[in-house]
């Protein structure tokens, strides 16, 4: 699974084409929106075109289009000659004439006549139930693609590291999710997956196992009302349970998060996923607190600016409290306390964040001295 959601994997030898058009509505909601653009277009052409024929055809074979019958002839002068349509020069007539029927504007000056009474009525009752009914099936498949909330599942914001680090004897793992948009999710919830290399006999297979997460607080309720660090306990049940940051190379661990709910505004569900690789844990850190408190305004500020950041935590515990099995972890943190591929990361998360520091500091002094 890549960063952003989207699968590491290619389908290839599709069923055939007649498994898709089983549920033909969503075949095309999920249609890129050139494709659904040009079907919209061509629908509309195709439904004046087949009708503009039939009224061609019958008009050709009632000689509506030789040179005496046409509108100004000597026929239609004398009032001896009644065409199906008047008006009616050629193909270029009768699709006008289809498309004005098509979507009901209104006759003028081409209309159709009593001299093809019986097929000019079915064509008619045809062309009004037909092109509506086009109409608003192919409106409704905008409409369904655009209040999609694929968009909304975009304003989610995921932690670029995963971090764990030891807090009441029990060893966590974290990340930290953010809701961008200005709506809420309803009903949220939090799962989350790993999946990883066993030997089995003679071959390795990748398993996929569940990991249970809770909010940091463990209030049990995901509300994304600022950002929300979400923990997985480290227990004797869990996956990862005694496995070092070696282990975790070895079996090249990925561990999924999904983010499920319903959108604020249509109720339509989304569904946001992220994924991190053993690279993307960061033993001995912790999340850097980004909501502060202004007393001025009597609000509480969230910079997403340190939304990435994290600080070191020590991780080491004494062997008698420390959980049976973990005494790895001061290697560990001595061994990949970045691990190693993601150092410069950490490193230039901590440089902004003594940047920071320096700049408040520097404003400070630049206050005491105006006050002086």
């Amino acid at each position: 699974m890549q960063r952003i959601g989207a699968p590491r994997f290619r389908v290839i030898n599709r069923p055939a084409l007649r498994y898709f058009f089983c549920d033909l509505f969503t075949t095309l909601v999920d249609l890129q929106w050139r494709w659904i653009i040009m079907i919209y277009a061509v629908s509309f052409w195709i439904i004046w075109l087949l009708f503009a024929v039939a009224w061609w055809t019958r008009s050709y074979y009632h000689e509506d289009f030789l040179p005496e019958n046409l509108p100004g002839g000597i026929q239609q002068k004398s009032g001896n000659f009644t065409p199906c349509i008047t008006q009616n020069y050629g193909f270029a007539s009768t699709l006008l004439f289809s498309v004005v029927t098509s979507q009901t504007i209104g006759y003028g000056g081409r209309y159709p006549t009593n001299e093809c009474l019986y097929f000019s009525t079915i064509v008619v009752a045809l062309q009004s139930l037909i092109s509506p009914l086009l109409a608003c099936t192919l409106l409704g498949i905008i409409y369904t693609k655009f209040s999609r909330s694929k968009k909304r599942a975009k304003g989610l914001k995921f932690s670029k590291m995963a971090v764990l680090y030891a807090e009441n004897e029990v060893f966590h793992l974290a990340v930290r999710i953010g809701d961008l948009a200005k709506s809420r999710i309803i009903g949220a919830t939090v799962t989350a997956e790993i999946f990883m290399k066993e030997f089995d006999g003679n071959r390795n297979i990748t398993v996929r196992k569940p990991l249970e997460v809770t909010p940091e607080y463990n209030c049990g309720l995901f509300f994304f009302l600022g950002p929300l660090i979400v923990i997985h306990r480290l227990t004797p049940s869990s996956p990862l349970y005694q496995m070092s940051s070696e282990d975790h190379r070895q079996k090249d661990i990925e561990i999924m998060i999904i983010v499920t709910g319903s959108t604020e505004e249509t109720g339509a569900a989304m569904q946001a996923i992220s994924s991190y690789k053993h690279e993307h844990i960061c033993w001995g850190y912790k999340f850097e607190e980004i909501a502060k408190l202004n007393k001025d305004k009597n609000t509480f500020e969230i910079d997403y600016n340190n939304f990435d950041i994290l600080k070191h935590v020590s991780t080491s515990v004494s062997p008698t409290s420390s959980p049976e099995g973990y005494d790895f972890l001061c290697k560990n943190e001595r061994d990949s306390t970045l691990i190693n591929e993601k150092a410069n990361t950490i490193r230039y998360s901590t440089l902004i964040r003594e940047e920071k520091n320096e700049e408040e500091a520097q404003t400070d002094e630049e206050k005491a001295v105006q006050a002086k």
